[in-house]
């Protein structure tokens, strides 16, 4: 095969998806997978196959892939502003599947319900409530308001939902559940006074969804669990052998990037290993400014494979 190329361990892959199943399901919590980690129909159907309630995705055009390959639940996990030709993409997607997507803000939902018209009825929406990561979310004690105003313009509310992004800092996920728990019994229960019925508490993401409590959420959205990443490996969410994804190149000259881990040569003769090789990368996929503080310096794995991670 030519190379350079990207492989996917299809036994790794299928042991990653079965084992965040298990562990979900043994915990109390409902599994909607984020796809945009591998934006695959394949990969999202094994993860349906394998207990997951539906699919999470980041944009309308992720969420037309997966529902023209059968995928029947998708929730957009961001706040979307709607324009005329989104609403009525949202609207022809509600035809054949339960749609649902984010709205943090008062003047965000209004807009959304008066931009959706007649089919705002059809779509469901879920408040977004910041936790810490601070990109995006209302107020948890602010949850309410915004709500109300996706109610009055015809919207039905299904629940809260929060990104606990801040997870992916070192010795942050336990924090960041706890801080996740908080915002999401905060935010359910000011929709409980105001009359909501909250299906859907929603959050996790893979270095926190382990300790992610069922009294805080009822559903968690991990991505990167599915191919694992030297982010993960340094955080301790997975082992060296849980890499199911990796760029394969045979010019040994030029190390390269990938996935926030990196391919490099087979140590030279004489060399004591590749533990010794110097990071020179050129240019490529960058891992999470958060990972790659310090460096990558350390292999892991097999040295033919050529997986570095950081030390």
């Amino acid at each position: 095969m030519d190379t350079p190329y990207v492989r996917i361990d299809a036994g790794v892959l299928a042991r990653n998806i079965d084992r965040m199943a298990a562990a979900t399901r043994e915990r109390g919590l409902a599994l909607r997978p984020h796809a945009k980690t591998h934006k695959i129909p394949r990969i999202a159907q094994m993860q349906l196959d394998a207990g997951a309630v539906g699919l999470t995705v980041a944009t309308i055009g992720e969420a037309e892939v997966f529902v023209a390959h059968g995928a029947t639940d998708v929730f957009t996990a961001y706040p979307l502003w709607l324009t005329p030709d989104r609403a009525a993409r949202l609207e022809r997607l509600a035809r054949s599947a339960r749609v649902s997507f984010g709205v943090d803000s008062v003047e965000g939902a209004a807009h959304a319900a008066r931009t959706l018209g007649a089919a705002a009825p059809r779509l469901e929406v879920l408040v977004e409530v910041d936790s810490g990561h601070h990109r995006s979310g209302a107020a948890p004690e602010d949850a309410a308001s915004v709500a109300e105003a996706a109610r009055a313009g015809g919207l039905r509310v299904a629940g809260v939902f929060t990104f606990p992004g801040h997870s992916y800092a070192p010795g942050a996920p336990e924090q960041a559940a706890i801080q996740e728990r908080e915002a999401l019994r905060t935010a359910a229960a000011g929709l409980e006074a105001a009359g909501f019925t909250v299906e859907r508490r929603s959050g996790g993401s893979t270095p926190s969804v382990l300790a992610t409590a069922a009294d805080g959420a009822t559903e968690v959205r991990p991505g990167v669990y599915v191919f694992g990443d030297a982010q993960q490996l340094a955080l301790g969410r997975c082992d060296p052998d849980d890499i199911a994804l990796a760029h394969r190149r045979r010019d040994r000259r030029q190390p390269a990037r990938r996935s926030g881990w990196r391919d490099a040569p087979r140590p030279r003769r004489g060399q004591q290993g590749a533990r010794q090789r110097p990071a020179r990368l050129g240019p490529g996929l960058r891992a999470h400014r958060g990972a790659a503080r310090g460096g990558h310096r350390g292999a892991v794995g097999a040295p033919r494979d050529g997986v570095m991670a950081r030390r």
